[in-house]
Order: C-alpha cells, then structure tokens, then sequence
C-alpha cells in the first residue's frame, strides 16, 4: 500500500482581513489528502458566507484535485482551471485577473510542470502561489524549456515576500537570491526550443 503522504499536496485558504461580504473566499487546489476539508469547517470565514466560494487549480495532477468532488458536494463552488478537464469549470488565461479574499491574484500560466500550470502573483501581498512550479533549482543537472528561462526572468522582476509551492514549506528567506540561483542553474544546463 502506498503512503497516503506523498501524495499530499498544500491547500491555501485565502481570506479577506475582514472577512466581509465582498470578500471571496479562495482554495487554491483541492489536494490529494481530504483530511483537509474535516479542517476547512473549523476555519472563521465570515458570517453568511460559503467556508469556499471558488477553487482555482494550479494543474490537473491528482494530488492537487483529488478533493475536488467532496469540496463541491459540500460547497458548490465556483471551479476555476487552465485546463479545459474539469467538468462545469470556467477556463483561466494567461494574465488574468481573479478576485481572491479581498484582493486579486494574476494568473500565471507556465508549460513546464504539465501544460496546464499556473502560478498564482498577488501583487498587493507581494505572494507567489506556485503550485508545482519548481522555484528552487540546485543544480544544473537537468533540462529545461526557453519559457521556463522566460518564465523566472518575469518572476524576477517581482518584488516577493512569500511563495507558497505546492508541496513544502513556503519560502519567505532569501527569495531573491534563490530565484537568482535558480535561473543561474537552469541557465546552464540543457535549453531546449
């Protein structure tokens, strides 16, 4: 049997500070692990207001949308994806722009993970939701697409003071030097067109 762990991947609720009315109430992905929607109902959202009023999905790996039929069985919620695969969904484009709590969040869109990534930039908190997009390379070990050098060229160019990846702890320290090693070793490594 498999261990239910490695399949877990982070689940972001975001809020409004105030949690009033106006505000929308955002899971970013609908992970592998539906322990995390016992924990949704114990979370204050606001008075009269659905705990999940919409889902964006980072991909359509099942680790991040396993959860997603019990989430609208509880919630009905408005279901957003870059992919055309989920079933009553409305489709994201590169670039757009989504309400989420009491701000917005850009859509990101990067062909590399799967073709149907997205990251998530709150320009207002200065936050990076990267689902699977690999933020941290270390080496230069692999090989790599030209959008992804595009791609880390335009994050750096974000002042950042958090990212919140699919899978980890998030990453608040360093983010610059980080992103900075990280183009520095996809740079040099294997690009193809």
């Amino acid at each position: 049997m498999a261990d239910s762990t490695f399949y877990r991947s982070n689940n972001y609720l975001v809020l409004g500070e105030m949690n009033n009315l106006k505000n929308v109430n955002t899971l970013i992905d609908a992970g592998g692990n539906e322990a995390f929607v016992d924990q949704l109902n114990e979370v204050y959202t606001g008075i009269g207001k659905k705990k999940v009023e919409q889902i964006i999905i980072t991909h359509s790996h099942f680790d991040h949308v396993s959860a997603l039929p019990r989430l609208n069985d509880l919630y009905s919620p408005q279901v957003y994806a870059f992919s055309p695969y989920f079933k009553d969904s409305t489709k994201l484009n590169n670039g757009q722009l989504i309400k989420a709590g009491d701000g917005y969040l850009e859509v990101l869109h990067i062909n590399v993970h799967s073709q149907d990534s997205i990251c998530l930039y709150s320009q207002s908190e200065k936050i990076l939701f990267s689902g699977d997009t690999i933020m941290n390379v270390k080496n230069t070990n692999g090989s790599y697409h030209k959008s992804f050098v595009d791609f880390l060229e335009r994050i750096m160019t974000l002042k950042l003071n958090a990212i919140y990846p699919g899978h980890g702890p998030m990453i608040i320290d360093n983010i610059e030097e980080m992103l900075q090693l990280t183009l520095n070793n996809v740079k040099n490594s294997t690009i193809f067109e």
